[in-house]
């Protein structure tokens, strides 16, 4: 009796098929990279806007719990690509004539908005009010605006002239781009907040310059 026999190729893949396989996964990761660090991005500018939220209703409550005012500075002057996004919450100085007060330099609460998920030049900061850079808002006891400086200049906004707001925007630049934009704007005297996100486009997006 003839009993017939069959061959079994060697299992795995030819040299052209490893190849064919390794151009597939590189055209797909192509596609998908932009879309996955937009995401990031996103992501990242998320988190910071949504600190800067939370620190601005916990300067808002110190000053209703203390019964006395409380400032809150940004570093938006000091921002820069190897600077992290901070705030800082802190006791004022009474100025001069009973205008808008200072930082206090005693008993800082200093926080790094994103910290342990963006690391520092990620995310950029901007402090805008009535289209003018401000980067300190002040609190009186009742937890309303009493007015909005500039801490570098020394320029001064009352909270009669608020406008639109005070507006803390997170941002990130793609060389001199900014884009990836989420913001949170203190709307009223009251403190009331709304946040936005994207470029400026007539009344609703967020300042970056």
């Amino acid at each position: 009796m003839i009993r017939k026999t069959s061959s079994n190729p060697a299992a795995g893949f030819t040299l052209l098929e490893a190849i064919v396989v390794m151009v597939i996964i590189g055209i797909l990761f192509a596609i998908a990279a932009p879309g996955w660090v937009t995401f990031l991005r996103r992501q990242r500018v998320g988190t910071v806007r949504n600190q800067a939220a939370q620190v601005i209703r916990q300067a808002q409550l110190e000053a209703r719990k203390t019964r006395s005012s409380r400032i809150l500075q940004f570093n938006y002057a000091l921002n820069s690509a190897n600077d992290p996004a901070r705030a800082t919450i802190g006791s004022t100085v009474a100025a001069v004539g009973g205008g808008c007060p200072t930082l206090a330099t005693g008993s800082l609460n200093v926080q790094t908005l994103g910290q342990g998920t963006v690391s520092k030049g990620q995310v950029r900061l901007a402090t805008f009010a009535n289209g003018a850079a401000y980067d300190s808002i002040v609190f009186d006891e009742r937890g309303t605006i009493r007015c909005i400086r500039n801490s570098a200049s020394g320029t001064v906004l009352s909270a009669d002239n608020l406008g639109s707001g005070f507006m803390v925007t997170a941002y990130t630049v793609n060389g001199t781009t900014a884009n990836t934009q989420r913001c949170v704007v203190v709307s009223t005297i009251l403190g009331g907040t709304y946040v936005d996100e994207g470029p400026v486009n007539g009344t609703r997006g967020c300042r970056t310059n």
